[in-house]
């Protein structure tokens, strides 16, 4: 079983999925399971899909976009939580790989 925050476990059934922001995610980078996702800021296991722009600031699914998901490890989501700068370095450090990204897929 996950240890990955999002995955969750239908208690009537048994049966996993994910939410909705994690699939986003998942779908974006390409990922299979959330255990293959690492942290944006150290590269350590992820453990949380970190939303840069929280969601009780508007819709929540006006925020369920790449750019706005930072999957982190649980010491850098705390951190993120709590320090603006530190949200903005998250930020920065997500836009860097999407750059990456789209450079390799060579849409740029």
């Amino acid at each position: 079983m996950s240890n990955f925050k999002d995955w969750i476990i239908d208690e009537t059934d048994g049966s996993n999925f994910l939410k909705n922001h994690t699939k986003i995610l998942c779908d974006y980078w390409g990922y299979d399971i959330p255990e293959d996702i690492a942290c944006v800021v150290c590269g350590n296991y992820a453990v949380d899909c970190h939303h840069i722009e929280p969601r009780k600031q508007g819709s929540s699914s006006f925020k369920d976009y790449p750019e706005n998901l930072a999957p982190l490890c649980r010491e850098h989501h705390t951190q993120a939580e709590h320090d603006p700068r530190f949200n903005a370095f998250v930020k920065t450090k997500l836009l860097e790989r999407i750059i990456d990204k789209v450079e390799s897929d060579g849409r740029i």
